[in-house]
């Protein structure tokens, strides 16, 4: 059972999302730095389930035309956004990271096979 978001919940998540639009117009290099394992921000945040909001707010941080780049970047396992997306079951964040770059990159987005040679769909649909 999923727990119940009140008012005051709803009230900090606010206030949570105001601090990361902050922080990604401060420092908007963040957005697209790698972790030691080839994790962006947008890896981390797709991995969420309902992290929509989040996801939004670092593919509106990162300039059109370096976009693609972005969302199809891979972690040292392969894996884009997507992948970790359609992993966590949120499919409204995959159907953003797809719209999110130009129609004529969208399948090659589809198609990158992770380290275990699978794509985003079948690593969502073969658990």
């Amino acid at each position: 059972m999923l727990p119940i978001i009140n008012e005051e919940h709803k009230k900090i998540i606010d206030r949570k999302i105001a601090q990361l639009r902050e922080m990604v117009r401060a420092n908007a290099a963040m957005v697209t730095a790698a972790n030691e394992f080839g994790n962006t921000s947008l890896h981390l945040a797709s991995l969420i389930y309902g992290n929509v909001e989040v996801v939004s707010i670092l593919l509106e941080a990162v300039p059109e035309q370096q976009r693609s780049a972005f969302v199809m970047a891979i972690n040292e396992y392969g894996n884009t956004a997507l992948h970790l997306a359609l992993r966590s079951g949120d499919v409204k964040i995959a159907k953003l990271l797809i719209e999110a770059i130009p129609a004529v990159r969208r399948d090659a987005l589809v198609m990158v096979r992770n380290l275990d040679n699978k794509t985003g769909l079948s690593n969502n649909l073969c658990k």
